[in-house]
């Protein structure tokens, strides 16, 4: 086919292969698999069903052939077949989306999406903005798989529609719900190597006016020696989570709705200058938020939402507390949808943040708010969907900041869908970078920093060929004033331009009876200027691929899950190399009796030895067993 053979040249293309010899054969084995099996579940917006809807990429409701942004969905129940029992193992398996770890289960965790950087994402749990003020991240290692209903992963600039932040995409979490009426009841309980330990139990009841839902769960382990350089010891790791949320149908135009997680995180680690042995971080995410919802007349819809997130950390060595922080981040958020025909649909918001530090460091600044003012064009004409975002942000610290974006897609007969867009996004500093007092001559922040600019192109096409779903984006993201802290003060500077492109190719089917998805990511991102103009950015592989393949045998369910990347660098000069690695999973399932079910799992199946981060470990072979009962 005509299609094979072009998909098969583009994967080899020396454009996006990288220059050494030592990196995996990712695109071509990619390539050969494509081939071998033409038919080869993805959960890629592209390939799901026509009435799934999505509300990240336009905060509004909006179904999958309508949204022009690439868009991942992740369910329950594609949580509940991989058998993921991290957030980060949740994400890693798709394009372009890159997880950086210290040393197994629970630890920080960062996350480069299409080559962007950490603070370049956007989380939102149940709507409501998370994330730490300190340092411009969000630790999602700390959110339980078991209070997870879904995942929604925007890729792509959406400052234009949410402000800082997003120069890279949104991720929205939604905390696990009951769609149905009538009372239904879970208990979850695993157990597995290091000593691991799960729990999980919770209730939804839900009627024709009103749902209720409660999720506690706990996880703990004794970990691995996380560090490789100090402390042969292993380093545990616990968590313990609950939410609460409801709805309430006030009228038949008016709905009320209500939000909590709270998550408490205790976590061993090494030093890594070995100063100070025996540390532990203390770690609390609450995350509160209230929603009302309207429809003012058959073509307008209001929303108004309240949220507040906290976070706080406090790190101990030898039961001395050594610092400690807690950032508050409060918003409002006004959103009107206007659609004056079907065709046609125009949303007009507001929001407000303003988040505030606490900390031993003594920041000379703790507190900044944002006005944002945001507009969205959505219109349907001959065929063709187009849509247009115009953003104004008003910041206490930066200024004013504009953003904006356009998309355009067009769908054909035959399932063939075009689409393109182009967007501007801006990302403030964080505490951190501003104002950290630093250790004498290093590490101190810079109060002169800008906030990083950029603009993203993208093109995609999608579509349906001998029961394959497939996609494949190209897109090109150029950064400026880009933050780098350089040796050997590292002192923040807006002194780096970057250039980052790629290319996703996705496909799924049913093969056989079995369910196969797989993602392949090309990647080039390097600096543009200074004296390490044409250098990869750090922690950036440039070939990434993930394959899933699961099957139902009546009762019993058996899966696989081959994850590799190839080799990155941690120093800017390219000098530091990280080896690529390649891991193989699998699992089994099998429901005992109704509403029971039985699940195992197995991962790094051949005991690969690697690191995602320099120096830290990650865990051989692990398994897990576990026994779910939800009547």
């Amino acid at each position: 086919m005509i299609f094979k053979s072009r998909l098969s040249q583009v994967l080899v293309s020396k454009t996006f292969v990288s220059s050494t010899n030592k990196s995996p054969a990712i695109a071509s084995m990619f390539a050969a698999a494509m081939l071998m099996h033409p038919n080869v579940h993805g959960q890629s917006i592209e390939n799901s069903q026509p009435n799934t809807m999505v509300v990240t990429a336009n905060r509004t409701a909006v179904s999958v052939d309508e949204t022009l942004s690439s868009v991942t969905i992740i369910t329950r129940e594609d949580i509940e077949r991989s058998q993921a029992r991290s957030t980060e193992e949740l994400l890693r398996d798709f394009a372009n989306v890159t997880i950086k770890n210290t040393g197994g289960r629970g630890k920080q965790s960062s996350l480069f999406l299409r080559g962007t950087a950490s603070t370049h994402t956007l989380f939102l749990i149940d709507g409501v903005k998370v994330g730490s003020a300190n340092n411009g991240a969000t630790a999602f290692q700390n959110i339980p798989v078991d209070q997870i209903e879904r995942i929604e992963v925007v890729k792509g600039p959406r400052s234009s529609l949410y402000g800082s932040e997003a120069a890279g995409g949104v991720i929205q979490i939604f905390t696990r719900k009951q769609s149905q009426s009538g009372f239904s009841p879970f208990i979850r309980v695993g157990a597995g190597s290091d000593d691991t330990q799960e729990v999980a139990l919770g209730f939804g009841v839900r009627n024709d006016s009103a749902s209720l839902n409660a999720t506690y769960s706990y996880e703990g382990t004794d970990g691995i020696d996380a560090y490789k350089h100090y402390e042969s010891d292993d380093d545990a790791f616990e968590n313990s989570s609950l939410t609460v949320n409801s709805d309430i149908k006030l009228s038949g135009k008016t709905n009320l709705t209500f939000n909590y997680l709270q998550s408490h995180t205790q976590n061993e680690f090494d030093d890594s200058f070995g100063f100070y042995p025996n540390q532990q971080n203390k770690d609390t995410l609450r995350v509160l938020g209230f929603g009302l919802n309207n429809d003012m007349t058959q073509w307008w819809s209001s929303s108004i939402q309240l949220g507040r997130s906290w976070e706080k950390s406090h790190t101990f060595a030898n039961f001395k507390r050594l610092s400690s922080f807690e950032t508050r981040r409060d918003s409002f958020s006004w959103i009107n949808e206007f659609t004056p025909s079907d065709d046609v649909s125009v949303v007009v918001g507001y929001d407000f943040q303003d988040d505030h530090s606490d900390t031993t460091s003594n920041f000379i600044q703790n507190e900044r708010n944002n006005h944002g003012v945001f507009t969205q064009v959505q219109m349907h004409v001959s065929g063709h969907d187009l849509e247009l975002n115009h953003r104004y942000d008003d910041n206490e610290q930066f200024g004013s900041e504009h953003t904006g974006s356009l998309g355009w897609g067009y769908s054909f007969e035959n399932e063939t869908r075009l689409k393109a867009s182009y967007g501007t996004a801006f990302v403030a500093p964080s505490f951190n970078y501003l104002y950290h007092p630093g250790f004498g001559f290093c590490c101190s922040g810079n109060p002169d920093l800008k906030p990083e600019k950029s603009d993203t192109l993208e093109l995609g096409i999608n579509g349906v060929l001998e029961s394959v779903n497939w996609s494949i984006t190209w897109f090109r993201t150029r950064i400026q004033d880009l933050i780098v802290s350089e040796e050997p003060f590292y002192i923040p500077e807006n002194v780096n331009q970057a250039r980052i492109q790629g290319m996703e190719f996705s496909a799924n089917t049913r093969f056989f009876d079995w369910v196969i998805r797989g993602d392949l990511s090309l990647l080039s991102a390097k600096s543009r200027n200074g004296v390490y103009k044409g250098n990869r950015l750090i922690n950036r592989p440039t070939q990434t691929l993930s394959i899933m393949m699961d099957r139902d045998f009546g009762r019993f369910s058996a899966g696989a899950s081959f994850v590799a990347e190839n080799e990155s660098y941690v120093d800017q000069a390219n000098t530091v190399e990280l080896p690529g690695y390649a891991t193989v999973d699998l699992r089994v399932g099998y429901e005992v009796i109704d509403g029971l079910k039985w699940q195992a799992k197995i991962e790094n199946l051949f005991e690969k030895e690697y690191e995602v981060s320099r120096g830290y470990n990650q865990p051989e072979l692990t398994y897990l067993v576990s026994v779910t009962y939800q009547p």
